[in-house]
């Protein structure tokens, strides 16, 4: 017979799978992430050779372009192997394994310490949408209309806030905002351009008049339904200390006439892409150079 005690004991153990899902805390998956690295020896003798080796993973959603390894932060008089190369494309899923080798000078006296930096650096394009509300001025519905919205997987993340607008005679301007969020293990080092345009009501009692965005300074007004603004006439697109952990920018819309109070709102889609340069880091870690009976 089972005492009540044990039973007691299994009951709390039934409990717990059942709030962690049968797992027990500690064991979800990580995040993947771009790179698996590992570094041998990581003690060498002057003239020793230390082998670096990871891959570069495409864990998201499109190609990753023009992909470019740098090693840096190595001193004068090691040999690096290859210091640069470039992998070009990767697309999504796929992987390209990598090798690095350094070389220690052999005139090291004294015990050297040195931590080599690995750059990853490639060229993305995430693209994004979001529904725009337009609510009647006169009958507004009484609970929020469905939005939907998304972005294509990758380093950032791309939202438009302010989604909804009572376009009227009293208010023709809806204003909204952009925000681009570093979401990777690295850095943005350059936008190369941002567009955005957005579907227009077709028989409806209201009208898109017109539409622009800005960034910093940096503005972009509506042409043939489209927008865009690029590196060429925005230098701070072309600045990673600005742009690292991301961008907030505003979307203006004007408007004529309203939302008929019978349909009480009616529905529109914002889209747009971002294209831009994204750079992240190996972690290397330390390699030791010891000279023969150096303590």
């Amino acid at each position: 017979m089972m005492n009540e005690k044990n039973m007691l004991a299994i009951g709390m153990l039934i409990t717990v799978l059942f709030l962690f899902g049968c797992t027990m805390p500690g064991s979800n998956k990580q995040k993947p992430t771009q790179y698996n690295v590992s570094v041998n020896p990581t003690t060498i003798v002057p003239g020793g050779v230390s082998t670096i080796r990871f891959s570069v993973n495409n864990q998201y959603e499109r190609t990753m372009k023009d992909v470019i390894i740098a090693v840096s932060d190595v001193p004068g008089g090691y040999s690096v192997s290859p210091s640069t190369s470039s992998l070009g494309n990767i697309p999504s899923g796929q992987s390209r394994p990598q090798v690095i080798t350094i070389t220690a000078p052999s005139n090291v006296h004294l015990i050297q310490t040195i931590s080599p930096k690995i750059s990853i650096c490639y060229n993305y394009k995430t693209d994004f949408y979001s529904d725009m509300i337009f609510d009647s001025y006169e009958n507004p519905p009484t609970t929020t209309p469905p939005h939907h919205s998304g972005y294509t997987s990758g380093p950032i993340s791309v939202s438009v806030s302010n989604f909804e607008g009572y376009p009227s005679s009293e208010n023709p301007n809806v204003v909204s905002g952009i925000s681009i969020n570093n979401i990777g293990n690295g850095k943005i080092i350059r936008i190369n351009s941002i567009n955005v345009s957005m579907t227009k009501p077709q028989g409806e009692s209201y009208s898109i008049t017109g539409m622009s965005v800005s960034f910093f300074d940096c503005k972009g007004t509506e042409t043939n339904g489209y927008i865009n603004i690029d590196n060429t006439t925005c230098d701070k697109f072309n600045s990673p200390v600005i742009l690292s952990g991301g961008i907030q920018g505003s979307l203006n819309i004007a408007s004529s006439g309203s939302v008929s109070k019978d349909k009480q709102y009616d529905i529109q889609t914002i889209s747009g892409t971002v294209d831009f340069e994204y750079c992240y880091y190996v972690p290397v870690g330390s390699i030791t150079i010891k000279p023969v009976g150096t303590q």
